[in-house]
C-alpha cells in the first residue's frame, strides 16, 4: 500500500478535490427520490438537482481555464464554495434555493476538476492516478450514501457532503501546490473534422449517460423496491 502512494505523483490537493467531485456527483441520483419523498415535489422535477449540478460543472469547466491559473488558493476558494454550497443546500427551505444551492457546488466541482486534469495532461501515469479516482470512490460512496439517507434524511447528507469540502483545503493548504506537467497557453487551434465528429459522439454519449445517472436510484426503487 505504501509503494502504491508513493507512486502517486498528483497534488494530495487535486486528488482530495476529485474524490471529493465524485462523492458529491455520486450522491445526487440518490437525492432526487429523497428529496422527492421529502418535498412531495414530481420526480421529474426534483430531476433538475442533476441538470443543475451538471451545468455549473460545465460552465466552471469551460470558463475555468480561460479566467483563472491553477493555483493551490483556487483550490481552497473552489472547497469554500462547495462547503457554502452544501450547507444551504442542508438548510434549504424553498426548492429553488436547493437548486441554486447545487448549481453552486457544481460550478465547485468543475474547477477541481479542471485544476486536476490541468495538473495531470500530457503524463500519462498522472492521468491515470487521477482517472481512476472517481471509480474507486464511487464503489464505496454509493452504499454510504443510501445508508445516511436511509438512517437520517437529505439535509444530514448535505451537511456530510460540507464536511467533506474540508479535506481538499486541508491538502492543499499542507501539501505542494498543483504542478503543470504541461505549459498552460491561450492559443487555441480550430477544431477539424474528426475532432467535431469526436465531439458529437462524446456530447451523445454523455447525455444519455447522465439521464441514466440521474433517475437509476429512482428507476431501482420502482421496478425492484430498492
Amino acid at each position: 500500500m505504501s509503494r502504491v502512494l508513493a507512486s502517486i505523483t498528483v497534488s494530495a490537493g487535486a486528488i482530495a478535490g476529485t474524490a471529493v467531485a465524485a462523492v458529491s456527483l455520486t450522491a445526487v441520483p440518490f437525492l432526487v427520490k429523497a428529496v422527492s419523498d421529502e418535498r412531495q415535489l414530481a420526480v421529474g422535477t426534483v430531476g433538475l438537482l442533476s441538470t443543475m449540478q451538471l451545468g455549473g460543472l460545465a460552465i466552471a469547466s469551460w470558463a475555468a481555464p480561460r479566467l483563472m491559473r491553477p493555483r493551490r488558493r483556487v483550490i481552497v476558494a473552489s472547497s469554500l464554495l462547495g462547503l457554502a454550497a452544501c450547507l444551504v443546500g442542508a438548510l434549504a427551505g424553498n426548492f429553488g434555493v436547493l437548486l441554486a444551492a447545487v448549481f453552486a457546488d457544481g460550478l465547485s466541482l468543475g474547477v477541481i476538476a479542471w485544476i486536476a486534469w490541468a495538473e495531470v495532461f500530457g503524463n500519462n501515469d498522472k492521468i491515470g492516478d487521477i482517472a481512476v479516482i472517481a471509480p474507486v470512490v464511487g464503489l464505496v460512496a454509493a452504499p454510504t450514501i443510501t445508508l445516511v439517507l436511509s438512517l437520517s434524511g437529505t439535509r444530514q447528507l448535505f451537511m456530510l457532503l460540507a464536511l467533506l469540502n474540508l479535506a481538499p483545503i486541508a491538502f492543499a493548504l499542507r501539501g505542494s501546490p498543483p504542478a503543470m506537467t504541461a505549459r498552460i497557453t491561450r492559443r487555441r487551434h480550430a477544431a477539424n473534422r474528426p475532432a467535431l465528429a469526436l465531439l458529437a459522439c462524446l456530447f451523445g454519449t454523455a447525455l444519455g449517460g447522465s439521464s441514466l445517472s440521474a433517475y437509476v436510484a429512482v428507476i431501482g426503487r420502482d421496478m425492484n423496491g430498492m
